[in-house]
Parts: C-alpha cells; sequence; structure tokens
C-alpha cells in the first residue's frame, strides 16, 4: 500500500521499554506510599491507577484507597518520566532494534509520519529530542494531563489530531497492542500489530514479528 502516513506508537514500537515492565510499577508503589497509603497494592491495583485500565477506573482505583485520582496519577507520571529519563540516560533504554533505520528510511521516500502514545507527554517530547527525531517526525504526543487520560488509545482522538496535523491519505498506524488496533480502526486508520503475543478477536491489517517487516508493508 502506498501510503501517504506512517504513525508510530512508542513504547515497544519505537522505544525498547517493554521487556522489564517492573519499574513502571516500581513508581506507582513509591508515589502511593509516599501519599499515605501503607499496604502493598496488587498488580491490578497498580495498573488501574496508572490508567492501564481506562479514566473510569483508574477514578474508582484511587477512591478506593482514599487517594485524590488527578493527583496521584499526576505524580506518577512525573515519576514514570523521571526514571524512564534515567533509564535512557544510561544506556538501560533504547531504541528498538532498527527503528533509527526504518524511520530514516520513511522519511526518505518523503512520506509523512507522527508518534502517538500512552505515555505522558513529556516522556514523548524527551524520547524524541534525546534520540533526534524531531526532524523525521512531523507531529508527536502523549498524554498531557489527567483530562487527558480520557482519550487515550482505545480512544482515536489523538489519532484523529495526528491524521489532522499529517493530512495525507491513506494512513498507517504502527502499534504493539490490542488498544493501538483498535484506535486505529476506529480512526479510520489501517493497523499494522508488532509481536501480537496472543490469539485475539482483535484483528489487524498486518501482523508483524519484527519492525523491518514493516518495510514489506509500506513497499507493496
Amino acid at each position: 500500500m502506498e501510503y501517504g502516513s506512517v504513525v508510530f506508537d512508542m513504547d515497544g514500537v519505537i522505544l525498547d521499554s517493554m521487556r522489564d515492565h517492573s519499574w513502571v510499577y516500581a513508581a506507582v508503589e513509591r508515589v502511593v506510599q509516599e501519599k499515605g497509603v501503607e499496604r502493598e497494592l496488587d498488580r491490578g491495583e497498580k495498573a488501574a491507577i496508572l490508567g492501564e485500565q481506562g479514566f473510569d477506573r483508574c477514578v474508582q482505583s484511587c477512591e478506593k484507597i482514599g487517594l485524590d485520582p488527578g493527583d496521584v496519577w499526576t505524580e506518577i507520571c512525573r515519576a514514570t518520566t523521571r526514571v524512564r529519563k534515567e533509564r535512557i540516560e544510561s544506556g538501560e533504554m533504547t531504541l528498538v532494534d532498527g527503528a533509527g533505520e526504518m524511520i530514516k528510511k520513511i522519511h526518505a521516500q518523503e512520506r509523512k509520519m507522527a508518534l502517538v502514545s500512552n505515555a505522558p507527554d513529556e516522556a514523548v517530547r524527551f524520547v524524541v529530542r534525546h534520540f533526534e527525531l524531531e526532524r523525521f517526525f512531523d507531529f508527536y504526543i502523549g498524554l498531557r494531563d489527567f483530562e487527558d487520560l480520557a482519550s487515550k488509545k482505545p480512544a482515536p482522538d489523538h489519532l484523529e489530531v495526528a491524521k489532522a496535523e499529517l493530512g495525507r491519505n491513506p494512513y498507517l498506524y504502527v502499534g504493539d497492542a490490542e488498544s493501538d488496533v483498535i484506535a486505529a480502526h476506529r480512526a479510520d486508520m489501517d493497523a499494522a500489530w508488532l509481536h501480537p503475543s496472543k490469539e485475539s478477536d482483535v484483528k489487524a491489517d498486518y501482523e508483524l514479528k519484527a519492525l523491518n517487516a514493516l518495510e514489506n508493508v509500506i513497499d507493496t
């Protein structure tokens, strides 16, 4: 397909940050303890407070343990962004193998590119700056504040914004989660699912075992 625009997810697609996700939950635990929660939360509670299960579950889980949802979520974003920066600067967290080359190749083909992530917007901007990707991406965005959590994927909101910014049909979104595929289709984009890890009722337009396989999709 001669795609006019290619839009990427960040974590697990461009940034190799998903092999060990424990650092994210450790940051959640630290923040809630600093807020006065004495018991250890289970993984499901941490995921809910982090916003992985959506806005409403975040609110419900925070209120259940006596925390202000907007306050604690904002503090968690700051904490995870700080840890992410430290890991990137130390070289512990790098770009996915072949990501830099693929981005440069697509840019050389004069296609439009964007980066749309559920990570905090500050983290997205740091990744783009640190790896010197500004000149390749025409648009990039993460979650900007607590209210923006309601617009996270699988909601199509940020992908719709990316389409308006890029303005070049047709569009392809490359992600590594079911929510990425759902968001892409809701935004009337084709979806390439990188590393589908389980059987799913969600069907992507393309399933990729590695990022370099994207070349076969965009060159057909």
